[in-house]
């Protein structure tokens, strides 16, 4: 009767599938004190941060064209010029004066690079009751880079979702309670760039403007 070692396989690899899909869970039991501790997003070129405090939600942002000062090309053009007196340094054994040469002329200007810098932040104010919370949880499903945050409070399941989109090139945050009409919050942004300015709009449309901080030797900044 062979129906019973197909059975048998087929229960060994339906327990094999569980398992796998248990172990790419990233998960904790309470929110991030640190940013070490928050569970990263992202897409390459946008970054988000979740921290997951349940009344007082923060996303730290990233957008990879925001670096202190403004926009430079650190290329030293001049370099070619030496390279040959820099070859004969070579070939006659002097290494550390080689070097000392090609730092005088072939370095790029400046030296340093721009410090990378923040996006800001996205807050949620969540109301809550003063009633405990239960079965807390946060976890980042390592297949599908979807975070998702759960708890109860009053008999009513709470959850938010956040992923970053690479195709749309947004970040995408959900909230959501197994109750209608229990979600009620203020988002805001804020950003710690000198001079920012925030606005809303009756389109419930929050914009975020602020200048970049001077920084790593670049040009001054510019809003």
């Amino acid at each position: 009767m062979p129906v019973v070692p197909l059975l048998c396989l087929a229960a060994l690899v339906g327990s094999a599938a569980r398992a796998t899909a248990q172990e790419h869970l990233l998960w904790f039991q309470q929110p991030a004190t640190t940013l070490i501790e928050t569970i990263m997003l992202g897409n390459g070129r946008l970054g988000a941060a979740h921290f997951g405090v349940v009344g007082n939600e923060r996303f730290a942002l990233n957008e990879d064209s925001i670096w202190a000062g403004s926009p430079y090309d650190p290329a030293n053009t001049g370099c070619s010029a030496f390279l040959g007196q820099a070859r004969e340094i070579v070939n006659g054994g002097s290494w550390q004066e080689a070097q000392q040469f090609l730092n005088a002329h072939c370095m790029g200007t400046p030296e340093s690079q721009a410090a990378y810098q923040t996006a800001g932040s996205l807050l949620l104010n969540v109301s809550v009751s003063a009633n405990s919370i239960t079965n807390y949880r946060r976890q980042l499903d390592l297949n599908t880079a979807v975070m998702t945050m759960a708890y109860t409070q009053d008999d009513v399941d709470y959850t938010r979702e956040a992923f970053v989109s690479f195709p749309a090139q947004v970040i995408v945050v959900h909230l959501s309670a197994s109750q209608p009409g229990r979600h009620f919050l203020n988002a805001s942004l804020i950003s710690p760039m000198p001079n920012n300015v925030t606005r809303a709009t009756a389109n419930n449309i929050i914009s975020l403007t602020a200048g970049n901080s001077p920084g790593g030797g670049g040009p001054s900044p510019q809003t």
